[in-house]
Parts: C-alpha cells; structure tokens; sequence
C-alpha cells in the first residue's frame, strides 16, 4: 500500500479557496475535495457562518452527486452522498428555511433508508437510518403548513427489530 500523497501547507499559503480545491483535486482526487469541502462548512457552521457553510456544503454535494451517479452500487459515496444532504439541512434549519431543511433532510432519508434495507445486519446503516428520522421529524414541529406524516408501524418494528438484532448478541 502506497503512502498518501501529500499537499504542503506552504504549498496553499495565502491561496483561495478555489485554488486549494483545485490543487487537492489534481493531487488527491474529488473524493478528498468533497471531504475537504465537508470540513469546511464544518469549520464555518462552527463559527456562526451559515452562509459560508452552507456554500462549502454545497460544494461538497455536488462532487458527492457526480461520484454517487457515476457508481450507484458504491455504498461508500452513497452514504457521503447522504451525510452532504444532511449537513445542508441542518444550515438550513438554523436559517429558518423550514421548507428546505425538510427536503433536504427527507433526501438524506431516502438514500439512508436504501443503504439500511440492504444490508440490515449493517449496524452503522441502521443507526444512520435513525438519524435520518429523527432529523426529519426535528424540522416537522416547526413547520406549520404542513401535517405531520406518520411513519407506518410495519417500519417502526423493523427499525427496532434491526437494533434487538444487535443488542441481544
């Protein structure tokens, strides 16, 4: 196995942003970008820049779109894929756009849900999976325009179920 390529922090000193991405994508690939694009926001959501953050996140998600699209059977950027979503919700809850948290958060869930059903011995996609529902029932109180959606009971017991599975091992 071959040791990871390396980017020199003299080699970004007083770079933009967009010149950093672009030297982390030529050495390391778009999957280190989208992750460096993640961090980002992360940085950014931490220090009260929802704006910021939110343009990173968005970064972030588009390169995970293109990679999930270009592999659909990569369980990895799938989850990626999911996790971008979900960051952008949680901007986007902080912002008031209750609307578009929702969305953004039941984008998350569908792709969750897929990963979850296939493989349910897979505990950390069952755990992801209930993220995903608590996330999305997160933005339901505060949205009023809308009714709040039962989730079936056939689900719920398969949700417990999965995590019985694991516990009583």
């Amino acid at each position: 196995m071959s040791p990871q390529p390396r980017i020199s922090s003299s080699a970004v000193a007083g770079s933009s942003l967009a010149d950093i991405a672009e030297t982390i994508a030529a050495k390391l690939g778009l999957p280190h970008l989208s992750v460096s694009y993640i961090k980002i926001g992360d940085v950014q959501e931490a220090q009260g820049d929802l704006t910021g953050a939110m343009r990173s996140y968005r970064e972030g998600l588009a390169i995970r779109d293109r990679l999930a699209k270009s592999d659909p059977g990569n369980a990895g950027w799938q989850r990626d894929l999911s996790v971008a979503y979900m960051r952008i919700g949680d901007v986007q809850l902080a912002q008031g756009d209750l609307a578009g948290a929702q969305k953004s958060h039941r984008d998350s869930l569908a792709i969750f849900d897929r990963l979850a059903n296939s493989d349910r011995g897979n505990a950390g996609w069952q755990r992801d999976l209930s993220v995903s529902f608590e996330k999305v029932g997160d933005v339901q109180p505060r949205r009023r325009d809308e009714a709040p959606r039962a989730i079936d009971e056939e689900t719920l017991r398969e949700i417990a179920a999965s995590y019985m599975f694991f516990f009583m091992e």
